[in-house]
């Protein structure tokens, strides 16, 4: 008689969910798995990742002579009814300000990059 655990139904099947799971060494993930990885832990990183979305989405903005980021309740339509041709011509980062424009620092509810190696 060949004892075939499929045919016990007293025995249970061990599931995906019942073997233990290795932790991944964080040097060995792809890096967009990592990103996700990080966000899925802490959504509150999204904020640190916007800077480098001009290297990580370098391949999609290819195109494009700007790109902006800004806060996930902004909706943009015209971005460049926002700025005048000089802005585009003579600076490479545009942002809002609100009086207190000697800081060095970028508003997050809106910054626009000329999108070149040298800024992103």
């Amino acid at each position: 008689d060949d004892d075939d655990d499929d045919d016990n139904p007293t025995q249970p099947r061990a599931t995906e969910a019942d073997v233990p799971q290795k932790k991944k060494d964080p040097s060995k993930m792809s890096l967009a798995r990592l990103v996700e990885r990080t966000f899925e832990r802490n959504p509150r990183q999204l904020v640190e990742f916007k800077p480098a979305i001009g290297v990580v989405f370098a391949d999609y903005l290819r195109e494009y002579t700007h790109w902006i980021f800004g806060d996930l309740d902004v909706l943009l339509g015209d971005a460049a009814a926002l700025t005048s041709d000089e802005e585009l011509r003579d600076f490479d980062v545009v942002t809002f300000g609100f009086g207190d424009q000697w800081r060095a620092y970028t508003r997050g509810q809106w910054t626009m990059h000329r999108n070149v190696p040298k800024v992103n």
